[in-house]
């Protein structure tokens, strides 16, 4: 009997053994996996426009005649999408009168702000150039009354058009906000 005694307990102590070994077993081989990393580069969107003319920039001045004049504004390929204005600040006047005025492409430009001889005009729609330079003409001609007198046309000696461009990005941003950054940035105070 006492061998059925000793079997019985090496057998309990063998199976006690063995449960041990299994758990601890268990334990060690868990499963696992890992991802490769994954890198997140960020750049800075930007916009970038030119302002060029391709007729002369000196004129003189005969009532009732006409010059050409071509401002255009030029979007560049790669630019962010953007609301483009100009500022045409016109002294060809005397005694508060305009003489020289410049044909704006109405169909494109909205005028948004007037100050003093200062005018605010913002293109018809948001600019896309992501893939291609977009140019937009602003006018193509002065024209000068021919009221003009032999005795107020030497007032207009040295006067000057003088047209500035300006781009706000357009995503994230309402126009009421990138007009009136326009109107601040250019100095058109008026509405």
């Amino acid at each position: 009997m006492k061998n059925k005694k000793t079997l019985k307990v090496l057998a309990l102590a063998l199976a006690f053994v063995l449960v041990i070994g299994i758990a601890v077993t268990g334990t060690v081989a868990y499963l696992t996996a890992t991802t490769t990393a994954i890198t997140n580069t960020f750049t800075v969107g930007k916009i970038e426009i030119t302002l060029t003319e391709t007729a002369n920039l000196s004129f003189k001045i005969v009532p009732g005649s006409k010059d050409t004049k071509d401002p255009t504004i030029t979007v560049k390929s790669g630019s962010e999408k953007c609301y483009v204005y100009a500022c045409v600040e016109n002294n060809l006047v005397i005694d508060s009168t305009v003489v020289g005025t410049p044909n704006i492409v109405s169909t494109d430009w909205t005028a948004i702000a007037t100050s003093g001889n200062k005018t605010l005009y913002r293109y018809k729609e948001i600019v896309d150039a992501a893939s291609a330079d977009k140019a937009l003409a602003l006018f193509t001609e002065v024209a000068y009354s021919n009221t003009i007198t032999e005795s107020t046309i030497t007032a207009l000696d040295g006067k000057t058009i003088v047209v500035t461009a300006f781009a706000h990005q357009s995503d994230n941003v309402e126009q009421s906000a990138a007009d009136a950054t326009a109107k601040t940035t250019l100095g058109v105070s008026g509405t």
